[in-house]
Order: C-alpha cells, then sequence, then structure tokens
C-alpha cells in the first residue's frame, strides 16, 4: 500500500508539472523585482506555460511567459532578457502589432529559430497583395490561433536589436 501511494504522489507531481510547469526561478524573481505582480498574474492559459530561448542573441536564456493582466483580466506576453535585466509586455492591456491589447484569441505559440519569415502585406484598403521576406537574425515566437488544424490569424514575435516587433501571418 505504502509503495502504491508513493506512485500515485510520484503520478500526481509529474502531472502537475506537465499541466503547470513554472518558468526558472531568475523569472519569478524578476518579475517580483519589477513590481508585475502588481499588474500581472503569471498564468498558464496554454499548454505550454513559458518558452524559453536567447532572443535577443546576447549568449543568455531569455524566457517569455503567458500573463493576465489583473484590472481587465487581458492576456498578453511577457518576455525577460536574463542579463540585461529588461521585460517587454505584449498584449495584456498594451497592444502589440495586429494581436491588438489582448491576445485571448491565441491558442498556440511556440518557438522557431528559422533565419527568414514572409510577412503578409495588406493595401491601403486591407486587402491582401503579396507578402515580404523578412530575416529573422535570433529565435523567434509564434503566436497564433489554429481552427480546424491550421493557423488562420497570427503573427511571429522577434527581436530587432532595440525592441520586439510584429510580423503578420495569415489573412
Amino acid at each position: 500500500m505504502k509503495i502504491l501511494m508513493i506512485l500515485i504522489n510520484i503520478t500526481f507531481c509529474f502531472l502537475g508539472n506537465a499541466i503547470q510547469p513554472t518558468p526558472p526561478q531568475w523569472t519569478i524573481q524578476a518579475f517580483q523585482n519589477y513590481g508585475l505582480e502588481k499588474l500581472y498574474k503569471i498564468q498558464p492559459y496554454l499548454k505550454t506555460a513559458y518558452i524559453e530561448s536567447d532572443f535577443n542573441n546576447d549568449g543568455n536564456q531569455d524566457v517569455a511567459v503567458l500573463v493576465v493582466e489583473k484590472r481587465t483580466a487581458k492576456k498578453g506576453i511577457i518576455i525577460f532578457h536574463q542579463k540585461k535585466n529588461e521585460y517587454f509586455v505584449l498584449g495584456a492591456g498594451k497592444a502589440f502589432g495586429n494581436g491588438g491589447d489582448n491576445f485571448d484569441w491565441l491558442n498556440i505559440w511556440y518557438l522557431i529559430k528559422e533565419k527568414y519569415a514572409f510577412e503578409t502585406t495588406f493595401n491601403e484598403s486591407g486587402d491582401m497583395i503579396g507578402s515580404k521576406k523578412i530575416l529573422l537574425k535570433n529565435p523567434s515566437l509564434v503566436i497564433g490561433a489554429m481552427e480546424d488544424g491550421a493557423m488562420n490569424a497570427g503573427g511571429i514575435v522577434y527581436w530587432t536589436g532595440k525592441k520586439y516587433r510584429w510580423v503578420h501571418q495569415g489573412e
């Protein structure tokens, strides 16, 4: 019976971590040091709660976490640069690219390491007219809305060297 209880506890630990993983401790510390817990709650509203990579190409792992603005319940992402002592709020009450200020439409996000992406371009009337090639110097985030197995809206979030930029994907 004791062995069965140990196995059950181990199983729940693994399941709990799979469902609600926590970002690295330095990220939690930065979140608190910046006073962000007053405005936002780290909330894993997607399967992958955080993504870790060197987004700004400084040789250190950075972290993107899913958050919800406490006052409005608007969803978004905060990206922490580990060694630069800086963070960037995307959505969660702050407009970002075509994603707006609420990423409640977001149901998938993942890391890409491609060197190029194609940005959908539109004319003044809002009609799609083609695409242009964009150089991605660093790992980037794809954020989007999947419907019927295909991404129907979203973008790529990449570091320009000074700020994060939205590269529109889809129609």
